[in-house]
């Protein structure tokens, strides 16, 4: 989805990944309200020490495979955020998009950065029609030659 904080911020970040960190989310909820007490029979045991720590560390593994995957395109750059891994370059050192099951960086003089936020689904694929990363891809694009042409044009003396 394409949200704006400013005129120069945009933020592209995919439906799916948002609604299965929300099913994720809901499901934690859910094992985490289970009555647990026939199971621990004296606090505190090895259970209720352990299992805080296994939801936080459900948590922090959704947060950044559902909610922190994004690609934001400011004024200066494009920051790439994947699950593991975050990239930040200037719109002079892309050498080009492309388009396939998810968008496609391509740096200049380095290997291609795949964005993992924003992925074909699988109805689009299916039916061969265009979806959101096509619109998602065309933003890119536009936002890309736009900043490029911003950042080479001639200073008025």
């Amino acid at each position: 989805m394409r949200r704006s904080r400013d005129a120069d911020t945009h933020v592209f970040r995919s439906l799916s990944t948002s609604w299965f960190a929300g099913l994720c989310m809901a499901l934690t909820a859910v094992v985490a309200g289970v009555d647990i007490g026939p199971m621990v029979h004296e606090f505190p045991s090895e259970y209720s020490c352990t299992m805080p720590f296994v939801y936080l560390a459900g948590a922090a593994f959704i947060w950044r495979t559902g909610v922190h995957a994004c690609v934001i395109a400011t004024k200066a750059s494009l920051t790439i955020r994947n699950p593991l891994r975050s990239y930040r370059l200037s719109w002079n050192e892309i050498a080009g998009l492309r388009l396939d099951d998810r968008i496609y960086v391509q740096p200049v003089g380095r290997p291609e950065i795949r964005c993992s936020a924003i992925v074909r689904s699988n109805v689009s694929m299916m039916l061969r029609r265009a979806g959101f990363i096509e619109t998602v891809f065309s933003d890119l694009e536009g936002l890309r030659t736009e900043r490029r042409q911003a950042q080479e044009a001639p200073t008025p003396d």
